[in-house]
């Protein structure tokens, strides 16, 4: 019977392993023979996603070529997008050397004159 406080399975869980990304990972890290050269297959398939991304269309190493549809392309990009870019976790809006922002609004052909904003309480006059 277990203890209050205490593990029956002192050396913890056993580490998961990922047989298919394993596989995956040893698959794509072999060599393989394009243009009648020896390239590792993970630089094969970056420079087939580029290709996609850039131009929307991917030619395979043995020829073969495929155009994508714009929906396809663009569920691409968001896909590299949120793998490639790190998430937005926080936006600051500011002036010129951390002064406040500054907005101009102008209006063309108008007759009504555009009055500066007062600052908020508190806030600097200048």
């Amino acid at each position: 019977m277990a203890t209050k406080g205490k593990t029956n399975n002192p050396s913890g869980r056993p580490p998961i392993k990922h047989a298919l990304t394993e596989s995956l990972r040893r698959a794509l890290s072999r060599m393989v023979d394009v243009d009648g050269k020896r390239v590792n297959g993970k630089q094969v398939l970056a420079n087939m996603v580029a290709d996609l991304l850039l131009t929307g269309a991917v030619v395979f190493p043995d020829g073969k070529a495929i155009q994508v549809s714009p929906k396809d392309w663009l569920d691409t990009m968001r896909w590299a997008y949120q793998y490639l870019e790190p998430p937005i976790t926080k936006l600051e809006h500011g002036g010129v050397d951390g002064d406040p922002l500054k907005i101009v609004v102008e209006y063309a052909n108008s007759s009504y004159p555009v009055t500066d904003i007062p600052p908020e309480p508190g806030g600097d006059s200048t």
